[in-house]
């Protein structure tokens, strides 16, 4: 998508011109993109999952008072599909399935009547997932030496030291195509995983609970969680079918929504996308920044969306928008 900035505007500067071309900016508007919601903000390694609760209100309603609307995940969807004119829209998703969305962000939004959708990972609400970004934190935050998979020593790390390991453990694990079971092991020991998961992860009966709100919807996020582009075609397609009929029967309710873990240009892409339609969702959100656009009716399985962490910023955003505009790459897929 190009845009053709009027000879009379090249003079503005660049506030002037974005205000000038708002809609082409903005777009319908966005999908926000949640994991976890704390009470308070965290110095966590995995803080790019999480949002406090008043940095989150305080986003919530900046978009308010800008004039921004917050509809369903299928209202939303609706609106795309009939390319409409509606502008200012968004809605609110969030990925994995934690506990802490049914203790501490469906009674915030029940205050404010906003209606959100969780993609749940089917692993998370069996006790069986192995959350190991989680178990890598506290391994790293523990106490003693450490000891990576290849042998690597580590003693008195400094906070930015185990935020380098973190990621770079991260990445390899990612990668990995072998069984990451021995790598665990050697990591996190016999870590008991069940008494992990349900400490942070919703049970079923949540689900139930929340089902009886309007304001709450679900999508899958596959069984287990993997990055998806190490996976086979076999185990892709299963992962996307088995999830979905899965939370089907459990919840008695069609799933028409996925969203890929992790989610970005590295772990999904064409394949994904594919196959993504070919077993039966209507809709697939990832990682990749962006807002959302008319021309996204024909990317319904590669949607991107607006993460929200406690370091998130309007001035930030709208910043990253208008380096898109500028490059004239405004829509994302």
């Amino acid at each position: 998508m190009s845009f053709d900035i009027k000879p009379r505007d090249r003079k503005l500067n660049l506030l002037e011109i974005i205000k000038r071309y708002t809609i082409s900016v903005e777009g319908l508007g966005l999908i926000l993109c949640l994991h976890r919601v704390s009470l308070k903000k965290k110095d966590s390694l995995n803080s790019s999952l999480f949002v406090d609760i008043d940095h989150l209100n305080l986003v919530i309603d900046t978009f308010l008072k800008s004039g921004y609307s917050f509809i369903s995940f299928d209202a939303f969807v609706k609106e795309i599909e009939q390319k409409s004119n509606a502008k200012k829209i968004i809605t609110i998703t969030f990925d994995d399935g934690y506990k802490d969305n049914f203790d501490i962000a469906l009674p915030y939004f029940e205050s404010k009547k906003i209606p959100f959708l969780i993609y749940l990972t089917t692993s998370f609400l069996d006790g069986t997932a192995q959350l190991w970004w989680f178990a890598l934190e506290a391994y790293l935050d523990s106490e003693g030496e450490k000891v990576d998979p290849a042998g690597n020593k580590y003693t008195g790390l400094s906070l930015n030291q185990k935020l380098h390991l973190f990621l770079s453990w991260r990445e390899q694990i990612l990668k990995s195509t072998e069984s990451k079971e021995n790598a665990f092991k050697q990591l996190f020991g016999n870590l008991d995983w069940i008494s992990l998961n349900r400490q942070l992860a919703l049970s079923w009966e949540d689900t139930c609970v929340m089902q009886k709100s309007n304001l709450v919807s679900f999508g899958s996020h596959t069984i287990n969680h993997p990055n998806l582009a190490e996976c086979s075609e076999e185990e892709v397609r299963k992962e996307l079918s088995l999830s979905k009929s899965y939370l089907e029967k459990k919840l008695e309710t069609s799933i028409s929504h996925f969203c890929y873990p992790y989610g970005s240009r590295n772990e999904c892409g064409q394949r994904e996308f594919g196959i993504a339609r070919e077993v039966g969702y209507k809709t697939a959100t990832t990682t990749r920044f962006g807002n959302i656009f008319p021309e996204h009716k024909s990317l319904l399985f590669s949607l991107p969306r607006v993460s929200i962490t406690s370091d998130f910023t309007i001035k930030e955003y709208r910043k990253n928008l208008l380096r898109r505009f500028m490059r004239g790459s405004i829509i994302s897929q």
